[in-house]
Parts: structure tokens; C-alpha cells; sequence
């Protein structure tokens, strides 16, 4: 009889800490967010600095805010009378450009911030509209197509992303 009354006590510390550990399990299990293949998640905490995570973090809803960038080629279509210009200028028929983030901390924040990447239609839409100003801006002083290249490349640095050609 004694000997079952020293046992409750060491049943019930084992029962609670089962209990504690499944807790923690499903909280970890909600908050954890994996990062899909081609993409860096940014996620802004109380710290100045936001931080880019590459496979996976734990996001606590009201400390942090997570974003997805995606790193892969986006082709962007061009407009059509930018189409006949290249045509008549280069001799290229080219009807898209492709673009993507550069893969460095500063070019990811660069685009999270100057792109809106919840809506991808939306993404493409600025994309789009930011591209075929840069090259309209730059197809009439630009003599050569590898100095048009470069001078659109510098203009999408500036948001962070690059030509893919």
C-alpha cells in the first residue's frame, strides 16, 4: 500500500509533463511556417531589421509579420508599339522581357518594399508598368542593345530586381 502511494505523485508529474510537451508540440506546429522552393520569407519583428528566412521559422502572430519574395523569373510582357520599336531599332522581335529578384538581403528588402507581393497579377501589373517605362525612357538614347540591357538593369536595381536574359 505504501508503495503505490509514492507512485501517484511520479504518474502525475509524468502525466503533466506529457501534457506540457503536446502543447508545445501543437504550438509549434501552428506557428511554423515553411518557405516553398524559390522564395525567402521576410519576417519583420520588434527589431529594426527585418529577417530573411530561407526554409522555415516560427511566426507568432501578433509579434511578427511574414512576407513571401519570390526569386524566380517572372517574364513580363512588353507593349506592342515598344515591340515595333525594338523591331525597327534592333531588328529583334522580342514580345517579353524577363525579370527576377537578385538573391541579396538588400535587393529582397528593396522589392518587398517598392512591389506589392501579395497578388501576384498585382506584381506583374507593376512589373510591367515599371519595365516598359525604363525601356521606352531609354530605347531613344541608347545605341546598342547591351547598353540598353545595362541602362534598364540599373533602373530595376533600384527596386531590386534585374533583366534575365
Amino acid at each position: 500500500m505504501a508503495d503505490l502511494n509514492a507512485l501517484i505523485p511520479v504518474i502525475t508529474m509524468a502525466g503533466m509533463m506529457s501534457m506540457i510537451l503536446l502543447g508545445v508540440a501543437a504550438l509549434f506546429k501552428s506557428f511554423y511556417k515553411k518557405v516553398p522552393p524559390g522564395e525567402v520569407m521576410i519576417v519583420n519583428s520588434m527589431t529594426l531589421t527585418p529577417l530573411l528566412v530561407r526554409t522555415g521559422a516560427l511566426v507568432y502572430p501578433i509579434i511578427h509579420s511574414a512576407s513571401n519574395v519570390n526569386l524566380n523569373v517572372v517574364p513580363i510582357e512588353i507593349e506592342s508599339d515598344l515591340q515595333d520599336i525594338f523591331h525597327e531599332q534592333f531588328s529583334l522581335k522580342i514580345s517579353s522581357l524577363s525579370v527576377q529578384v537578385v538573391d541579396s538581403e538588400e535587393s529582397i528588402l528593396k522589392a518587398q518594399k517598392r512591389i506589392s507581393l501579395v497578388d501576384a497579377n498585382e506584381r506583374n501589373n507593376q512589373l510591367s508598368s515599371v519595365l516598359n517605362i525604363a525601356v521606352r525612357e531609354q530605347m531613344n538614347t541608347s545605341k546598342s542593345i547591351q547598353e540598353l540591357k545595362n541602362t534598364v538593369n540599373e533602373t530595376l536595381s533600384q527596386i531590386g530586381y534585374e533583366l534575365v536574359i
